[in-house]
């Protein structure tokens, strides 16, 4: 099939419009082809909380003072106010500190625990009430990156998650937004870097943007800028559904621009209601674009467990645009 470029730049029309999913069964198809294909998404923002395995909450369960928040350390003889921000003590210090700059939309639902288990028993009337009894609470969720561990398993783990994805951030929003919240800023050099430890160690590497292509992806540069920079050629995700002819004509024309290629568009459909649009977007998009559609994804409530159909579609586009470059 040849190296493609050696990958390819996944991006959308806008966010949330299905791109881990099309990288996830690129990946795949190319994995069944026999191929070493790493995954790299430079940055992702926006995580979920699960249930983690470690940490515990202090609490108090006597019913007058029960709605008292407590930080610092009981053995020290001292208490001090805590924060009103929920942070998971079983995450380092620099981790506690992200989730203390958060929006209240994104902060875990309990109060800021303490470093501790069992029982405790406090007698000091200021804080908790004299006799006032602390208990271990159960732990506390853990961040994670959906989008992240989606790819991690289609790489079947074949490169460490901090490779996959060096850098993360807790707010839904963008990836420089996200990061001001938390005192910080995207590393672009490791954008850059961490695209360039996989190439020298990968037959191929399937980048996925952050949004869209003209989206932030740091202070400085939109995705267009590290897509520039990496040069691979661009595949588009675009939702399949009125509007997505402007949108998707719109990213190809700024793609041309930026002197790189439309590898082709995948139109993905992203709810079980569709509209009479899905029936011509496909032919409207590649005729006026001038572009390959790589194929039109039903909406699936399990979108990992994508049908056999679309891995053999993705390969035979791939194999077809491995031609074209290679001719």
């Amino acid at each position: 099939m040849g190296d493609v470029s050696r990958g390819f730049f996944i991006t959308g029309t806008d966010t949330g419009v299905g791109k881990t999913v099309v990288t996830s069964a690129c990946v795949r198809a190319l994995r069944d082809e026999g191929l070493m294909v790493a995954a790299y998404k430079p940055v992702c923002s926006g995580a979920e909380y699960r249930e983690g395995e470690a940490g515990a909450e202090l609490r108090a369960t006597d019913d007058a003072n029960a709605g008292n928040r407590l930080g610092g350390s009981l053995d020290s003889g001292s208490l001090s106010p805590a924060s009103d921000i929920a942070v998971p003590c079983d995450l380092t210090a620099g981790e506690r500190a992200r989730v203390r700059g958060l929006p209240l939309g994104v902060r875990p639902p309990h109060p800021d625990p303490l470093p501790h288990s069992g029982v405790l028993t406090d007698s000091r009337t200021d804080r908790g009430g004299e006799g006032a009894e602390w208990t271990a609470a159960p732990a506390l969720p853990k961040p994670a990156w959906p989008d992240v561990e989606l790819l991690l398993a289609a790489t079947n783990a074949a490169f460490p998650r901090e490779r996959l994805c060096p850098q993360t951030f807790l707010a839904p929003l963008s990836p420089p937004a996200a990061a001001a919240l938390e005192g910080r800023e995207v590393d672009e050099a490791l954008l850059l870097s961490g695209y360039y430890w996989l190439a020298e160690r990968a037959e191929m590497v399937l980048v996925e943007g952050a949004g869209g292509f003209y989206s932030p992806i740091s202070t400085n540069w939109l995705n267009a800028d590290l897509a520039e920079r990496i040069g691979l050629p661009v595949l588009i995700v675009a939702p399949n559904r009125l509007g997505t002819i402007n949108q998707t004509l719109l990213t190809i024309e700024a793609i041309r621009q930026r002197g790189l290629t439309v590898a082709g568009v995948v139109l993905n459909c992203l709810s079980e209601s569709v509209d009479g649009s899905t029936a011509t977007n496909a032919v409207e998009i590649q005729q006026r674009g001038r572009v390959r559609i790589w194929g039109e994804i039903p909406f699936f409530r399990r979108p990992e467990l994508q049908p056999s159909r679309l891995m053999e579609s993705m390969v035979c586009e791939l194999r077809r645009f491995g031609t074209e470059v290679d001719g």
